[in-house]
């Protein structure tokens, strides 16, 4: 049940509380009315005794007991044949009628007890007076059909209570879910390029309408944070771009310079590509800043996309050329899409250096291009150690990188900028298809175009 939707938890239990109280409403009514029949009958048998003294008081000549008539007599009628015995003070038997059977009822205490005689349980009361002792009794069989017609009656109209309850407990629970299905769907609106949507408040002040108002604040801090973040990542890149780009001019310019010595030359060559690297990282960073911004402009053409792959293949081959890595290719002749080169270009130039930096010596890499429907799929295959399970999730997110692939260079960027370039485009997207001990496949997807 706790995997089960809030409505119908509300409706299910809402339905098991009334059953419950309904089950102990019929116990209790039906012990109730056993208890006042009870005491009703208590009373009826003890008048019943009383009206036998008085007449056995008021009679003139003895009684003889063997003389089932005279008896009686002095018994009042009732609608149902009592269980009668009679004893004198010494115990022995005066009479007893025929429906008691050889049960004894003698020792029986003062008062009123449920005993069994003759197979049928009865009120039995026991009286003592005028040097008699009168045993009395009633069958309880009235009593035990009243107190079963009541717990059938409330078992026959449990089912029908307790659909009513479950109708009704739904439909409650739909009215009082209501806002919440609306908040709900506002927070589904909410993303980072839409920061500024805020949850509908409820115009009741109650739990529902404290709870949007504390979230929309929440959202409100969100927002002023993630403008700021987006700013000063965007602002520190912009910043950094100009003076990282006149100090790679000058190490340019120094590290042509003929009066520099050989072994000064490969300290600057070292400085450089760092300086390189910072400029990447910029440049990333700034990218990444727009994409969060939602102003990442892409310059979209209708393009034939097997030369940008074939393209970057050949730039891969000579990178994987002193790695031992053999590129492989698998092109139609054309494929069109409305893609930005440049930025294509770049994804795909991502994907084919991590194919060979997470090689082995001799190892492979694929890369096919082919049309399924209205997309384009552009797969990148390579042999290696693979990915493991658990990174998979984080494979896309900034400056994630996993334990196994410290030794190699990298600033865990790269899938996550590639992710978001594609994702520019329409329709487009990439992700990871397989990892094994033998490939790891990355999709990039497209969208196609007719010329």
């Amino acid at each position: 049940m706790k995997h089960w939707p809030l409505r119908i938890k509300l409706a299910v239990w809402s339905a098991l509380t009334v059953g419950a109280a309904l089950l102990l409403c019929g116990v209790a009514a039906g012990l109730f009315v056993r208890h006042e029949q009870f005491e009703a009958l208590d009373e009826q048998l003890q008048n019943e005794a009383h009206i036998f003294f008085g007449e056995y008081s008021r009679r003139h000549a003895p009684v003889d007991w063997t003389v089932s008539g005279h008896v009686k007599e002095m018994l009042p009628l009732t609608l149902t044949e009592r269980y009668v015995e009679i004893a004198s003070a010494s115990g022995s038997i005066l009479y007893r009628s025929t429906n008691m059977g050889n049960d004894a009822v003698r020792g029986a205490p003062r008062g009123f007890s449920n005993v069994e005689i003759a197979n049928d349980a009865v009120r039995l009361g026991v009286f003592k007076d005028k040097g008699l002792v009168l045993y009395l009794a009633a069958d309880l069989d009235e009593i035990d059909e009243d107190t079963g017609r009541i717990l059938i009656g409330f078992l026959a109209g449990s089912p029908l209570l307790i659909a009513t309850v479950i109708c009704g407990g739904w439909w409650l629970s739909k009215k009082a879910l209501a806002p919440v299905s609306a908040i709900t769907s506002a927070a589904e609106e909410i993303t980072a390029e839409r920061l500024d949507r805020r949850l509908p408040v409820p115009v009741p002040p109650d739990e529902i309408r404290r709870l949007s108002t504390v979230l929309n604040a929440m959202l409100d801090r969100l927002d002023v944070s993630f403008k700021q973040a987006m700013r000063f990542s965007a602002d520190a890149s912009h910043e950094l771009k100009t003076p990282l780009t006149l100090l790679r001019i000058g190490i340019e310019n120094l590290i042509e310079s003929p009066g520099l010595q050989p072994c000064d030359q490969i300290a600057v060559a070292a400085l450089l590509e760092q300086t390189r690297q910072l400029t990447s990282i910029t440049e990333s960073l700034l990218l990444l800043s727009r994409a969060d911004a939602g102003q990442l402009r892409l310059d979209f053409s209708e393009t034939n996309i097997v030369e940008i792959v074939r393209a970057c293949a050949d730039d891969a081959s000579i990178m994987a050329e002193k790695h031992d890595i053999l590129i492989e290719s698998d092109l139609p002749d054309t494929l069109y899409g409305k893609v930005d080169g440049g930025r294509l270009t770049q994804i795909l130039l991502n994907l084919l250096d991590n194919a060979i930096k997470y090689n082995h010596a001799g190892g492979q890499v694929k890369i096919s291009a082919k049309r399924r429907g209205d997309a384009v799929n552009i797969t990148v295959a390579n042999t290696g150690p693979g990915i493991s399970p658990e990174h998979g999730p984080q494979l896309f997110q900034r400056f994630f990188r996993a334990n196994l692939n410290a030794g190699i260079p990298g600033r865990g960027l790269g899938l996550s900028l590639a992710r978001e370039l594609a994702r520019a485009h329409d329709g487009g997207d990439l992700d990871l298809l397989e990892s094994d001990a033998e490939w790891t496949v990355f999709s990039v997807r497209l969208t196609a175009v007719e010329l």
